[in-house]
């Protein structure tokens, strides 16, 4: 017997608003989903998203909201060999709102795209795992928030911020890094530029099973900071845990130390 693999094709630009129901699942991308400028795409719960090829599931210049509920998350697969989410020439305007979401089986959730990208994004109560690459919060012209996710196998978040801007990472579990990154690429989160007032705020968070370095500040970069303090490291060892950041301490050309003390001596209550 033909296995028959019912749901909705979709591919290409989309031209109006549009919401995405539990009854067209599962929605299979056969062409990177292009939302312009003014545009919003409405994903309701219980929506189950696949992208068997390769290359970006969203090219997103204009609005995602994806809210699930708990009991029924809107998933996200990647077929391990694409990226989720570009924001390739997105403006202040460009906005990803996710909740109750999980994305899987992929490389990066917000991928560099060599371009202009000031489009940001919220997640929240979400499950990523199995993502093979970073992904890079670079110069978003709104507040970024991170909070309440479980990752899980995956790459870290480079941030690079001008002006006044905040990337708040908050409340998350980080279980084990993918094993297979590349030493510079090899972090839960990096920060290589921080203008202005902005800041990479790290709280709160829960950080096990973890090789190599988990927060980082790269080396020749003048501008580069986060503060990290109150977070659970799985230990209380503070050579352990400095084993963990990557700053001044370790090389003499990183802008300067991150700042990780006072730490939780037990997981944050509203850490999933």
């Amino acid at each position: 017997e033909i296995e028959v693999i019912s749901g909705t094709r979709v591919g290409g630009i989309i031209s109006q608003n549009t919401t995405w129901t539990k009854e067209g699942t599962p929605y299979i991308i056969t062409d990177t989903i292009q939302i312009p400028l003014g545009i919003k795409l409405t994903i309701n719960s219980g929506v189950v998203v696949n992208m068997p090829t390769s290359g970006d599931m969203f090219l997103i210049n204009g609005e995602i909201y994806a809210h699930g509920i708990p009991t029924e998350k809107i998933i996200f697969d990647g077929g391990n060999n694409s990226n989720f989410f570009n924001p390739k020439s997105s403006t202040i305007e460009t906005f990803l709102d996710l909740e109750y979401c999980k994305i899987a089986n992929g490389k990066s959730f917000w991928p560099t795209s060599g371009y202009k990208q000031n489009g940001a994004f919220s997640i929240r109560h979400c499950i990523l795992e199995n993502l093979s690459s970073y992904s890079c919060i670079w110069y978003p012209e709104k507040n970024t928030y991170i909070e309440y996710n479980k990752f899980v196998s995956t790459g870290g978040f480079s941030v690079k911020l001008l002006g006044d801007i905040k990337v708040y990472i908050r409340y998350n579990l980080f279980d084990t890094k993918y094993p297979y990154l590349h030493e510079y690429n090899d972090y839960c989160i990096q920060n290589s530029a921080s203008f202005h007032t902005s800041e990479t705020i790290v709280k709160y968070n829960s950080f096990l099973n973890m090789d190599g370095f988990v927060l980082k500040l790269p080396t020749g970069n003048d501008y580069s900071s986060m503060s990290a303090t109150e977070n659970y490291w799985g230990t209380q060892d503070i050579t352990a845990i400095e084993n963990m950041i990557y700053d001044k301490n370790d090389d003499v050309t990183c802008a300067g130390y991150i700042q990780y003390e006072p730490i939780l001596t037990e997981p944050h209550p509203d850490v999933p």
